[in-house]
């Protein structure tokens, strides 16, 4: 699958492309992430749940220290119409902190 995100950010354009599928072979969910508010490519590995209406992936990147840092992100499919995504990103502690949401509405 392609994916393709713009959005207004505050008043800055937010650009993103992906793409994702399964490989059978390790029997992950994978894909690739790129956008203009970083300079490194994401490479997400994961599983899905609930017939793959959510999915989960984790990948390691930057954090906005400029540090290695580890993220995850949880994908909703509430409806045809509806779906959620969080990205987390792993503390010192181990933990995961929600540091973004999104709720998408299928235009009609």
């Amino acid at each position: 699958m392609q994916t393709e995100f713009t959005a207004d950010m505050g008043g800055t354009t937010f650009q993103g492309r992906g793409l994702f599928g399964y490989n059978t072979h390790a029997k992950k969910h994978v894909g690739t992430w790129v956008d203009n508010s970083g300079t490194w490519p994401a490479v997400t590995r994961g599983t899905c749940k609930n017939d793959c209406k959510e999915l989960t992936v984790i990948f390691e990147g930057w954090g906005m220290n400029g540090q290695p840092a580890t993220f995850k992100e949880v994908c909703i499919q509430q409806d045809n119409d509806h779906r959620t995504m969080a990205m987390y990103h792993k503390g010192k502690d181990g933990k995961f902190a929600c540091t973004m949401e999104i709720a998408y509405t299928r235009r009609k």
